[in-house]
């Protein structure tokens, strides 16, 4: 474990030399020079102080790096996606950059930002809805559109970001080493199917700040809203009738599945949560030029491929939820034209703060929403 801020910072290769020693100290003699042992102690300190620097090279310096996970170590993301993607960065590096994860969340969801930017952790992964105002690009996924795998989405998502979302400057101070989503989100019902919005009207719905809370706030005004690592004490206690904003993987790692009893597939009017993954803008800046181009190669894009972990990880929970007689049934078309309604404020509030940001909104969509489609041939 890494036990002080001061464990992160490798040894210098201009770190200050520690005092000379004195001619007595060489000599052992009360200040007589011996003139063999003055060479022998001569080619010891040569060969300590060449030692020292090779030590201290980039060549073979290594850096740690704390990563900050504010959901459970046994959740999907912390167990098939992160480590996948920490072994790469150790291979790629010949195991010059180290990364321990945290056992805990070092602060609350909504400031792994502003931990990151202290200091506080090197590296964390930040949910956009729970600061839409600082990371408003990525809540594109948040309006409805088509949707596939999670592995796809991610890579359309990263793809989109590079080709548009760069005059917004999200990640100032900050290096952007990932996006990434978990795939669609769904509605699941604690006692009942989801038949008309006017049974909405009457639930109390658990979703996500921001645009998604906005959205059903408009269906219901039992509108309950939680990140979603913290689902668990509110549905488990029966506070509501039925909770959304997030995939079906979740409702097993995070142990909701006995308190459900259907997944509702809105199918055209899905929508999904956008995260990123940021470093310490000084700490990337501290990792020799040859770590940093391994750490991009693994990242970024290549992000994507870590996220067939959450998908082969969402099947196995989808045949789990039919064993334990979780129904999956798909939203009559009343319900999903209904809830495309409710979100089109959305698509124009997005469009409106991308063009307040210098980027074409629209063009982004389309083009994200291409790839979805693409995908899917």
């Amino acid at each position: 474990m890494l036990a002080s801020r001061k464990l992160f910072v490798p040894a210098a290769a201009g770190a200050p030399a520690a005092p000379a020693a004195t001619g007595a100290a060489l000599s052992g003699q009360g200040g007589r020079r011996n003139p063999m042992r003055s060479a022998a102690t001569s080619l010891f300190v040569w060969a300590a102080a060449t030692l020292a620097l090779a030590l201290s090279s980039p060549a073979t310096a290594q850096t740690r790096l704390l990563f900050s996970s504010f959901t459970p170590l046994t959740q999907v993301i912390n167990q098939r996606v992160f480590p996948a993607w920490i072994k790469e960065i150790e291979t790629a590096t010949q195991g010059r950059v180290k990364i321990e994860m945290s056992p805990g969340s070092l602060a609350p969801p909504p400031g792994q930002l502003d931990l990151v930017q202290s200091g506080g952790a090197d590296i964390a992964w930040q949910f956009g809805g729970l600061v839409p105002h600082r990371l408003a690009m990525n809540q594109m996924l948040q309006i409805p559109s088509p949707t596939a795998s999670a592995e796809t989405m991610t890579r359309a998502l990263w793809r989109t970001h590079e080709k548009f979302f760069g005059p917004a400057n999200e990640y100032k101070g900050l290096k952007l080493m990932a996006l990434f989503t978990f795939g669609a989100n769904y509605f699941f019902t604690v006692r009942e199917p989801l038949n008309s919005v006017a049974q909405i009207r009457q639930m109390k719905v658990l979703t996500v700040p921001g645009s998604d809370a906005k959205a059903w706030g408009s269906l219901t005004t039992g509108v309950v809203t939680s990140p979603v690592a913290r689902y668990f004490e509110l549905v488990s206690k029966g506070t509501v009738d039925a909770y959304t904003s997030t995939p079906i993987e979740p409702i097993v790692s995070f142990h909701l599945w006995k308190n459900t009893k259907y997944i509702v597939d809105l199918r055209d009017a899905k929508n999904a949560s956008g995260f990123a993954v940021v470093m310490n803008e000084a700490r990337w800046n501290s990792i020799p030029r040859a770590d940093q181009a391994a750490l991009d190669k693994v990242s970024g894009e290549a992000f994507a491929k870590y996220m067939k972990g959450v998908d082969e990880v969402a099947e196995e929970a989808s045949k789990k939820l039919a064993a334990e007689g979780v129904q999956r049934v798909a939203a009559p078309d009343a319900v999903v034209n209904g809830v495309r309604q409710a979100y089109t404020f959305a698509e124009s509030d997005w469009l409106a703060e991308a063009a307040k940001r210098g980027v074409d909104g629209r063009a982004a969509l389309a083009f994200y929403r291409a790839q979805i489609r693409e995908a899917a041939k």
